[in-house]
């Protein structure tokens, strides 16, 4: 039998964190909670997780702050669980790292739903290894070697990068990524998100994001692995 699996709630409001751990508790999770991300900094170093839900607005150290000394560590999924819903809000939670989103007041069946989606597509396996002379991936370790450097990717980003190469020379629609990478066309139906997923991907794996050598832009269509 596996394991279930583990869930970190960072809210400074201890009613949610007391609903959605309880909500997830009796759907199988086994769940950690922690008021601001100083305190959950500190959990992450001695265990792993399988999803991380995090509030931005918290007291001692905000979201922000936590997604980026936690992306310097780990790649564990996260969503982000807010109540600030703008268009730029949501492009900004992908930029630094964010692999969904969901608005306050949270809904609990949609919130089992999004982590279920997104630790289920972030286990996804990939048989295909890949080796070029410039960049090298490996489905085992799910590692990604880019001119003999070992490039950090957020599991969206790997999964990206692998369908990609696994259609290597032929033209991958935003349509087709958002079905077989995302697999939640509520949340993911604007090809924005693919885009700057693409962009992110780009900026670690590229040396000149505006000169690709690996991913390029089929304008109108989609997007292309020339590796």
């Amino acid at each position: 039998m596996s394991q279930p699996k583990h869930i970190l709630i960072i809210d400074d409001d201890q009613q949610i964190r007391d609903i959605s751990a309880e909500y997830l508790r009796h759907n199988g999770f086994n769940v950690d909670t922690a008021a601001d991300g100083l305190i959950a900094l500190q959990l992450c170093f001695s265990q792993d997780y399988d999803c991380i839900l995090l509030d931005l607005m918290m007291p001692n150290m905000d979201g922000n702050t936590f997604m980026g000394a936690f992306r310097a560590m780990k790649n564990t999924p996260i969503i982000i669980n807010t109540a600030r819903i703008s268009e730029d809000d949501k492009v900004h939670f992908l930029e630094i790292g964010a692999d969904d989103y969901i608005v306050k007041p949270t809904n609990l069946r949609e919130l089992g739903a999004r982590i279920n989606a997104v630790i289920r597509r972030t286990t996804q396996t990939n048989d295909m290894s890949f080796t070029s002379d410039t960049l090298r991936i490996n489905p085992t370790s799910r590692s990604v070697v880019v001119h003999g450097n070992t490039i950090g990717l957020t599991h969206t980003e790997y999964l990206l990068l692998a369908t990609l190469i696994a259609q290597k020379g032929q033209t991958v629609s935003r349509y087709d990524l958002v079905h077989t990478v995302f697999q939640d066309t509520s949340t993911f139906g604007n090809y924005r998100t693919v885009d700057v997923h693409i962009y992110n991907l780009r900026k670690k794996i590229e040396r000149d994001v505006n000169n690709p050598e690996f991913i390029f832009t089929v304008y109108g269509a989609g997007y292309m692995c020339k590796a």
